[in-house]
């Protein structure tokens, strides 16, 4: 079981457990699967504080509760191993992370579309993993369904070296098709953050981009179609209602399918952070509801998530069917807890 001291309540057990009580997840998958996911380090192993591009304060976890016309879906998204100071041993712990969660999360069909992905991404000396200091690689999983995600920082060696690598592997995974074509002369201006795969297997997966722009743009300009959809102008207007945020608090994606080469789905992330939107939870609350309402998703249990959590982003996306979902990423409570761990 998770557990919290009397004396001091870890704000990263309470984000587990909201994610837990929420999702409805049996607790005993659910422990073994955060132990997967935020593993102890071996007796031998050199330790540091950890660092993470995952969230702004570097803490290692966020809970995604994502919502459809269908209903409610729950993720945990992870950057494992944090505590592990040289790059390699981070690596390998987190491969060893992602092995397990695939195993638990009934994705095994998935695991060479993974494998791939690493192949053609990750330097082939080890030497070179030392580009690598905030971690290689995030997990997710599903906590209500089969499925996990892996995904890879796609910055490292220079904007026009990953670019190319990037171009190789989504030609690799998905064939060079006008969609994949149209895909990569955008990102090609863009700045580029991590790829990966989503999915239970490779004919029921997405290989996926995020990124940032270089410079901000109307959406209604947007050089990916799927951007231009009026809905995300609708989206954005009850996101930030009066509010201004910059260029680095907007995070697109968009996901090929890769079987056929198509495009999958388009999504935009607006940063919640004290930096950026910064809401109270009052204000959290009353957003999600009327984004919910107004493209007739399911009710997000916000309150309940934000009486242990802190609103990290809010995403919105499209798929190639025309379905709207909305994605709603939490993060641990600011505290001096240190990220670590299961009991």
């Amino acid at each position: 079981m998770l557990t919290a001291s009397a004396q001091c309540v870890n704000p990263l057990e309470e984000l587990l457990e909201t994610a837990r009580t929420l999702s409805g997840a049996a607790p005993s998958w659910f422990t073994a699967l955060s132990t997967a996911l935020l593993p102890e380090p071996p007796d031998n192993a050199a330790l540091c504080t950890g660092r993470s591009g995952l969230n702004y304060d570097a803490t290692p976890i966020q809970f995604c509760i994502g919502s459809s016309e269908d209903g409610l879906q729950f993720r945990i998204l992870a950057d494992p191993a944090l505590n592990l100071a040289i790059p390699l041993e981070r690596y390998r712990a987190s491969l060893s992370s992602m092995h397990q969660v695939v195993a638990l999360t009934a994705s095994g069909d998935l695991l060479e579309t993974l494998q791939r992905t690493l192949l053609l991404n990750l330097p082939s000396r080890e030497d070179e993993m030392e580009q690598y200091p905030e971690g290689v690689m995030w997990l997710a999983a599903s906590l209500n369904g089969p499925g996990c995600a892996m995904y890879i920082d796609a910055r490292r060696g220079g904007s026009e070296i990953a670019y190319d690598r990037a171009r190789a592997w989504m030609t690799a995974v998905a064939g060079d098709t006008a969609d994949v074509d149209l895909l990569m002369n955008g990102l090609q201006n863009e700045r580029l953050l991590c790829l990966g795969n989503e999915g239970v297997s490779r004919n029921h997966s997405r290989a996926k981009f995020y990124w940032r722009l270089r410079q901000l743009e109307p959406l209604r300009t947007h050089w990916l179609p799927g951007f231009r959809d009026e809905a995300f102008c609708r989206f954005t207007s009850l996101c930030m209602e009066t509010r201004f945020i910059r260029t680095e608090g907007l995070v697109f994606s968009a996901g090929v399918h890769p079987p056929t080469g198509r495009l999958a789905d388009c999504k935009l992330d607006v940063c919640c952070c004290r930096n950026c939107l910064h809401y109270s939870a009052d204000e959290a609350v009353r957003v999600c509801d009327s984004i919910t309402r107004e493209f007739g998703l399911a009710s997000v249990p916000l309150s309940a998530a934000l009486e242990q959590a802190e609103l990290a982003f809010l995403g919105f996306g499209v798929d190639s069917s025309g379905a709207f979902r909305l994605n709603v990423y939490l993060k641990q409570r600011p505290g001096q807890t240190t990220p670590s761990l299961i009991s």
